[in-house]
């Protein structure tokens, strides 16, 4: 699963990321077993977005890549609105895994600090739903750096475990980041999944992510 998030386009343009993670944790599971690397590239320009993602396993051959398009509208109210198409591949260890999806973001601005985002999936293949409800900070500890704690409860419907309604799990953590100039920003994060109902039907527990990402 892949979700585009409006925090993610600043500025009409083009931009470009990369990073290692200690893991690829998606719907609280450890997806690859593997430390992973990344690379992104997008667009954004008059409220059209789109964007190119992708995972690659650094100890198996497992990967995963999402293209995605899509509209972004927003209002006067601090309300950012997207809605998109999503393209989704995985091979994990042979296994291969696609589906066609439509994504749902919603952004609301709370105070200059703090905002809540809900993010939407709905896999066309067989019905299923995926929602994820984050708040989010934002807050400059000087003119180049800037943290961003984050806490996101994600419930399943069908999505990550078939015939499953219910809480999945809870995710909570930080990114922090230093600009270099007007183009260029590294980041670094650690993030903690928090087993819930769903998770752990699977018999998987806790997960710890950290990772760090240019842009």
């Amino acid at each position: 699963m892949f979700c585009v998030m409006p925090f993610m386009v600043s500025a009409q343009g083009v931009y470009v990321s990369g990073g290692i993670q200690s893991a690829y944790i998606s719907e609280g599971r450890n997806a690859f077993d593997s430390a992973v690397a990344t690379a992104e590239i997008g667009s954004y320009l008059d409220g059209f977005v789109f964007n190119l993602w992708g995972a690659r396993a650094l100890d198996n051959k497992s990967w995963e890549t999402n293209a995605s398009i899509g509209y972004e509208f927003t209002f006067d109210t601090g309300v950012d609105w997207f809605i998109g198409y999503n393209r989704f591949d995985q091979n994990v260890r042979g296994e291969g895994d696609d589906a066609n999806e439509i994504l749902n973001s919603l952004s609301l601005v709370i105070n200059p600090d703090w905002s809540f985002i809900a993010d939407h999936t709905y896999r066309l293949n067989d019905n299923a739903q995926y929602l994820q409800l984050t708040a989010k900070g934002s807050f400059e500890l000087t003119k180049i750096w800037e943290l961003n704690p984050y806490i996101t409860q994600e419930l399943d419907f069908g999505y990550a475990k078939e015939n499953f309604n219910g809480l999945n799990n809870v995710r909570f953590g930080a990114i922090l980041s230093r600009t270099f100039g007007d183009k260029w920003d590294v980041s670094a994060e650690v993030h903690r999944s928090i087993a819930q109902e769903g998770v752990k039907r699977d018999g998987k527990g806790n997960q710890t992510c950290r990772c760090n990402r240019d842009i």
